[in-house]
Formats: structure tokens, C-alpha cells, sequence
């Protein structure tokens, strides 16, 4: 069974600055929600400045 993750809000700052994101899913599926927005991200990132690895170099904290 799919469950449901949806991001409500957004705030990337691309100058070494932390995002902020808001997110609505089930605790159980947080950390996919973030790999998932994270890669997702990443390619569309990487594509458009002709680049390849990580755009965040930290990992997530959830608050």
C-alpha cells in the first residue's frame, strides 16, 4: 500500500544556507519523503548547472 506524502511548503536558498521544507506524511515514511525530495532535487539541480552529486552536503534534521 502507497502511503500519501505531500509537501506543503518550500524554501531553498542556494548559498550555503540550510532549506526548509514542510512536509505532511506518516512518521513511519519521513526519511523516504526526504531521500525521495532530495534526489528528486538533485537531478533537476544537477541537469540545469550541468553538474553531478549531492546539492546538500548535510543530512536531514527533522524538528
Amino acid at each position: 500500500m502507497k502511503k500519501e506524502i505531500r509537501q506543503i511548503a518550500c524554501c531553498l536558498v542556494y548559498n550555503g544556507q540550510p532549506c526548509h521544507w514542510v512536509i505532511k506524511a506518516e512518521l513511519d515514511q519521513l526519511s523516504l519523503a526526504i531521500k525521495k525530495i532530495n534526489i528528486k532535487l538533485a537531478m533537476i539541480y544537477n541537469r540545469d548547472q550541468n553538474m553531478v552529486g549531492h546539492v546538500f552536503p548535510d543530512r536531514f534534521k527533522s524538528i
